[in-house]
This record gives structure tokens, sequence and C-alpha cells, in this order.
């Protein structure tokens, strides 16, 4: 089920790309563009902020599909093949390519672990945005550097792509580092849990409403920023661990036991990923007011990898008709992430 993952860096160094004249957006520009909050109305004019490349930024109100019940065993299965199976359980890298296409607006992102140690990987963000036509270059405001942090931007055809990556210790979230905490903060990098019944506690706390004790500061803000329901936050959690690499197969069976325990989570055992991957996919539906989100989180039971997540939004007829005037449309589209891992 592993598929080779593409090392992105090594192909814009062979295609011998041209530096651009326009400076790469500071990265808080970038990540305000590819991380959009959840509870902001989705619009068809999106300045700022592009539907979720980040897992953290997903949003998941599980249900079933009507009139089917839960079918036993899939999340059960994949915690046996994670207890079970380490060689599958475990990986050190992947590519999770998001294309975004909302009324006008068309997005690509790649979130990027590379191993590049035993005990560090590289954590990657590339974006692409059309070359400036403007002779003047577009200023951002200055924003804070990050130590570690490398920033740059180079020319593919009529196109700039603009990559951020860093440093960070396995057992570590890709989320959970200073470049997606509130500006200032002081905070160490999240850990992901060592102790099964830990990971597995926490589980059971977002599905409660509660934050877990020992929760992470900067990642309850923004799993409480992201989610809108107990569910929401506990499949947020969730994914976060379960797309670290490096984690521990007892904690990653943990998470999807404690996950099956979870009452109103539904799976269709049936479903495919954009590879055609056979997978599970976890059926998610979010009214919003007069938009609605339809979301699949896709896991592979066999491996207990997550493949991917697609997202579909439409809109009630006749809302756009109402809408106020001083708003913009509402958009429809979809989006979608498919992972790739190295190994």
């Amino acid at each position: 089920m592993t598929t080779e993952s593409p090392d992105l860096l090594d192909r814009l160094r062979a295609a011998n790309i041209a530096v651009g004249d326009d400076p790469a957006p500071a990265w808080e520009h970038t990540r305000r563009r590819i991380t959009a909050s959840p509870r902001r109305s989705r619009r068809l004019l999106l300045a700022g902020g592009a539907a979720a490349a980040i897992a953290v930024t997903a949003s998941f109100v599980v249900t079933s599909r009507e009139d089917s019940p839960r079918p036993l065993g899939v999340l059960e299965a994949a915690a046996a093949t994670a207890a079970s199976n380490p060689q599958s359980a475990r990986f050190s890298g992947y590519t999770a390519e998001t294309r975004v296409e909302i009324g006008a607006f068309e997005d690509t992102t790649w979130q990027i672990v590379r191993p590049v140690s035993s005990t560090e990987f590289e954590g990657r963000l590339e974006s692409v945005r059309p070359v400036p036509k403007s002779a003047t270059p577009r200023v951002f405001p200055p924003v804070a550097p990050i130590d570690g942090v490398e920033r740059s931007s180079q020319r593919e055809g009529d196109q700039m792509r603009d990559v951020m990556r860093w440093r960070q210790p396995y057992g570590t979230m890709f989320q959970g580092t200073p470049n997606f905490f509130e500006p200032g903060s002081t905070e160490r990098p999240v850990t992901v849990p060592t102790d099964p019944d830990e990971a597995a506690a926490a589980v059971a706390a977002w599905a409660e409403g509660r934050v877990p004790a020992g929760a992470h500061p900067q990642l309850a803000r923004l799993i409480r920023e992201a989610g809108r329901s107990p569910i929401a936050e506990t499949l947020l959690y969730a994914e976060n661990v379960l797309t670290a690499p490096r984690v521990s197969p007892d904690v990653r069976a943990a998470v999807y036991r404690a996950l099956s325990r979870v009452p109103d989570v539904r799976v269709d055992p049936t479903a495919t990923d954009a590879l055609g991957r056979p997978a599970a996919a976890l059926i998610a539906t979010d009214d919003d007011g007069p938009t609605n989100t339809r979301t699949e989180l896709l896991i592979d039971p066999e491996t207990s990898r997550v493949l991917g997540e697609r997202h579909v939004f439409t809109v009630d007829p006749g809302a756009n008709e109402r809408r106020p005037a001083d708003e913009p449309p509402y958009g429809e589209g979809s989006e979608e992430t498919t992972y790739r891992y190295a190994d």
C-alpha cells in the first residue's frame, strides 16, 4: 500500500529554477492564506484564507449515511494492524498534496515530512502562486522571524513556489511547532503521547467536550478554534497523532480503539481515495447556516495510515440571492488532500 514520495526540493533544484524579483511573502501571511478557520463563513472571495491544507484546520462532525449503521470492525481492524504490524503502522515521511477548487479560486499546497537523521525530520510547507505581473514587488507587512525556520521563493515558469522548512524531533506533531503557534509564544513543540493509556484518555476527554489534562495549550487552542463539536475536536486530535511520523504502534492502536468507543462515529468501509486506493471513510457533514460541507477522513485499516481527506462544499438553494448586498457570494467547490508515504 505504500507509495514512493517524490522529493519536491530535489526536483526544483534539478529544474534550475530562476529566482523571481518578487520577495517571498512572510510565513505568517502564507499560513493565513492556506489555513482558514472553519468557523468563518466560506465565501467565493477568499482574500486571506483558502481552504485548509493543514490537518488541524479541518473540522469534522461525523454522521452516518442515511439509514446506514456503523460497520463494526473497521476501527478495530486498524487498531489491530497498528499493534501487530509495526512496519506498516510506522512511517518516517510523506507528502500530503491539497488541491482546492472553490468557485473561481484554485490552490495547491503541500505538507512534507522528510527524515534527515535518526532523531529528526524536516517539516516543509509549499504553495504556488502566479508570478506577479506588476513591475512593483508586492510588499508584505513585517513578521517576526522564527528560530530555525527558513523561507524562500522560487520561480517555476509562470508560477512562484513559496517554501518554508524547519527541523523538528520525531515524537512531535507536524502542526505542533512554533510556526503554528500564536505570535510571541514561547511554548515548546507539541509531543505525541508515548503512553497508550494517555492517548486513549485524551481521545475520550475530547469526545466528552473536555480539554485533556496536561494538554499543550497551543494545540488545545488550535483544536478548539477549528472544531465545532466534541466529535470534531476528537477527530482533529486523533488525526494529529496518526499523521505524526514514527509514533509508537501501541499509541496508534490506542487511538483507534478509543475512537471505536466514541458514540456517533460512522464509517464507510468501501470508499476510495483520489489515487484509487481502497479506504474506509469517516463521513462528516457540517451545516454552517446556508453552507454545507461533506467531509471524508480516509484511512487504510490494513496499514492504519491516514490516506487523505475529501471536502465537498455546497450552498442551500437561494442562499446567494438572500445574502446581504454588502457580502460576497457563498462559494461551492471541493478540497482534497492525498497522503503519499515514503516508507
